[in-house]
């Protein structure tokens, strides 16, 4: 579960203060879905990176499982974030060499001890429903489903 509570980030910038996140409070329990929407410039990207450990807030707090990821050590939050923290990503990070399998096993390679990263990285792909395109490369995926609905966006 992770827990936000008051979650600021301001950026300092030549035009003054950037007020990146403002205020968030929210609770993801485990195994929930979620997504995030807002225009350009609202502070989606700001939000995940603090979420994940990759920014440090200007002020609240982010707990993962009851403890602050920000009272841990850098080695921790890093094995926290190979461990616990998924992303899935507008734009593809994909290595256009791998296959869907094998770019969905990096991750876990870099996590010490993780066993069975193979079939894992096979039960993520069948719980998202890509399992049958394992073999493929990033050139020949789609990269967005119609059958999902669209939100509309700002006019």
């Amino acid at each position: 579960m992770i827990e936000v509570r008051d979650l600021e980030k301001i950026y300092k910038g030549c035009d003054g203060e950037v007020r990146a996140v403002d205020g968030v409070s929210l609770s993801i329990r485990g195994g929930e879905f979620v997504i995030i929407l807002g225009r350009s410039g609202s502070g989606k990207s700001t939000l995940l990176s603090l979420l994940s450990g990759l920014v440090k807030p200007t002020r609240g707090t982010v707990s993962l499982k009851g403890k602050d990821i920000w009272a841990l050590s850098d080695k921790e939050l890093s094995l926290v974030r190979g461990k616990d923290i998924g992303f899935v990503f507008q734009f593809s990070g994909l290595l256009p060499t791998l296959s869907t399998l094998e770019n969905v096993m990096v991750p876990g390679l870099f996590v010490p001890g993780r066993n069975n990263v193979a079939a894992r990285a096979r039960e993520l792909l069948d719980a998202v429903g890509v399992g049958g395109r394992a073999d493929a490369f990033p050139c020949t995926l789609s990269a967005g489903n119609s059958s999902v609905p669209r939100l509309p966006g700002p006019s």
